[in-house]
């Protein structure tokens, strides 16, 4: 977004300012939740990862560079117009992917859990 002042323009060096100016302050908010979502699904990714799902602890590095990535860029909307710069797409489809990763590896160890339990009958190798 531009500013007009006296045949000059000044542009908006904020991304949050810049989508209220646009979009409105629902369009804010919502760009704001979105941003909280995000940290509130790392969070408990991370809590996850370190109190059910111990066969992954590697995915807690990928986890710690995300949310540091995410803070980085809410620091740089502040200063700079990204609104439209896909890296925030991008950190959310790694948020996603490695949230399916997580429930995939629970489900799978839940299931190893059950079968551990189960004492399965005997096959039979069918007639001889």
């Amino acid at each position: 977004m531009a500013v007009r002042n006296e045949n000059r323009f000044f542009i908006i060096h904020n991304t949050f300012i810049e989508i209220a100016a646009e979009s409105g302050i629902l369009a804010l908010m919502a760009f704001c939740l979105l941003l909280y979502h995000c940290f509130k699904t790392i969070k408990k990714s991370r809590y996850l990862i370190k109190e059910k799902v111990a066969s992954i602890k590697e995915l807690l590095i990928y986890i710690t560079a995300i949310r540091i990535s995410i803070f980085a860029y809410i620091i740089m909307a502040m200063t700079i117009s990204i609104r439209h710069n896909r890296i925030l797409y991008i950190f959310i489809g790694m948020i996603i992917c490695l949230n399916r990763i997580i429930y995939n590896e629970m489900r799978r160890d839940d299931g190893k859990k059950r079968n551990q339990g189960e004492n399965p009958a005997p096959r039979s190798q069918g007639p001889i």
